[in-house]
This record gives structure tokens, sequence and C-alpha cells, in this order.
């Protein structure tokens, strides 16, 4: 737990994302660094799949902004 009493999520860089960063999320989404998205590329561009929300969660038509969930928690 950090300082404030609130708990850390734990941080992760997906290396499909970072090679394709440009085509992908701004920053805005908690997905970015959640070990539980798996970030892929396709003929539609980049997309992520939530193995917590068993769902696509991002992608270029559908940029959904999740700005917290409780996957970085899970262990």
């Amino acid at each position: 737990m950090s300082d404030d009493n609130q708990p850390t999520p734990r941080k992760h860089q997906s290396p499909t994302l970072t090679v394709l960063q440009d085509r992908g999320p701004s920053g805005k989404t908690v997905c970015e660094t959640c070990p539980h998205a798996v970030w892929h590329s396709t003929v539609n561009g980049v997309k992520a799949f939530c193995r917590v929300f068993f769902s696509i969660v991002w992608s270029p038509k559908e940029p959904n902004e999740i700005k917290m969930c409780d996957g970085p928690f899970l262990e």
C-alpha cells in the first residue's frame, strides 16, 4: 500500500504496445499498464483483450478509456 492508504496496482509494460505505441491509446487508460491486458495488432489496428473482462477493452473503433478497475490488483 502507498502512504495515503490506497493500494498500489502492479505496473506492467506490454512489449507489443511499446512497439506500436503510436497506433495505440494515448496514455489515458489503466489497461496500458495492466498485466491482464493482452495487446495485439490486427489489420484493423491495435487492440487490447482483457483476461478479467473476457472482452476487447480497447480498439481504434472503440477507444474506451477505462480509468480504473480492480484488474491490476489481481494476482
